[in-house]
């Protein structure tokens, strides 16, 4: 069996809300397509205090990353 590799699954970010930084992992990503179809609908966000998964968009986490407000580790 090949499983696929994404350098995204398993990238440690931090961000911080109200003076508290958090630790998050990419847990998860949906896509759909391949070759210059392929495109990233969403993530899976794990952090590191909470059991459940957040899921958020694609486009809404490229946008957390130009304010700088999700920092890469």
């Amino acid at each position: 069996m090949i499983t696929p590799v994404n350098p995204a699954i398993g990238s440690r970010w931090t961000t911080e809300k109200d003076g508290k930084v958090f630790s998050i992992t990419i847990d998860g990503m949906w896509s759909s397509g391949a070759g210059e179809n392929f495109e990233v609908h969403s993530y899976d966000l794990k952090y590191d205090h909470l059991e459940q998964l957040q899921n958020i968009s694609a486009e809404r986490m490229e946008q957390l990353i130009r304010e700088r407000k999700l920092i890469w580790q």
